[in-house]
């Protein structure tokens, strides 16, 4: 067997410790449009409310892609999740939302170098050039479908960090940084840093309803 790693993969963060953009006024904790969440006074005793666990992979794999676009020095400054969640929802257009590719390819492309680009692709399509670009340093972002694993789940982001080969040169699998966890362990192990997935669970990975197909976004250098 051989592995390789993405050389330029950033550290795992969890979504399970993001926290939904709020202020305080007068005398209330406040969240998105200018709702009254609760009082500040029950603050401690409330502050569980304030963190969103499951629809905000996209902010954790976004930071994660940035981070290693910054350690290929792609990028000349760390991003991270506040950062993103904010830039993404600060450069949509129409009736776009964060669930859009096109949003995230927007902000990807304005923060990065003239010379590199975000492609958007179907998923399957896009495995051999995510390995290529494994050899050549660069994780890839993915969405995954994990409605088999977790019931209420559907499309999540992910990244592509790694691969393994059999001894004949056959794709044995994939290294995953899932904010999540291990979407294996139907996310009962929370823990995703380089969770390996069989090529098989890969594929099923991907199987997802013909109207909602997998992309993946991947660095691309402009010729």
């Amino acid at each position: 067997m051989k592995t390789i790693i993405a050389k330029n993969r950033a550290d795992w963060k969890s979504q399970r410790d993001n926290v939904k953009p709020y202020w305080i006024d007068k005398g209330n904790v406040v969240g998105e449009g200018g709702k009254i969440l609760f009082p500040v006074e029950d603050f401690d005793k409330r502050e569980h409310e304030l963190y969103d666990r499951v629809t905000h992979c996209f902010i954790s794999s976004g930071s994660m892609f940035c981070g290693a676009l910054h350690k290929a020095g792609i990028l000349s400054t760390p991003v991270d999740e506040v950062a993103y969640y904010q830039l993404v929802n600060e450069n949509l257009k129409g009736k776009e939302d964060r669930f859009y590719w096109s949003a995230h390819e927007r902000v990807l492309d304005m923060l990065m170098r003239p010379d590199y680009d975000l492609r958007v692709m179907d998923a399957k399509t896009a495995l051999p050039i995510i390995r290529q670009n494994i050899d050549s340093g660069f994780p890839s972002l993915m969405s995954i479908w994990i409605r088999p694993w977790y019931p209420t789940g559907r499309g999540h982001i992910v990244i592509v960090s790694g691969y393994m080969l059999e001894n004949d040169g056959t794709v044995y699998g994939y290294f995953l940084d899932d904010p999540f966890g291990n979407v294996l362990t139907k996310y009962r192990d929370k823990n995703g840093d380089k969770v390996f997935i069989p090529a098989k669970e890969m594929d099923k990975l991907l199987d997802s309803p013909k109207d909602q197909p997998r992309k993946a976004g991947i660095l691309a250098r402009k010729k």
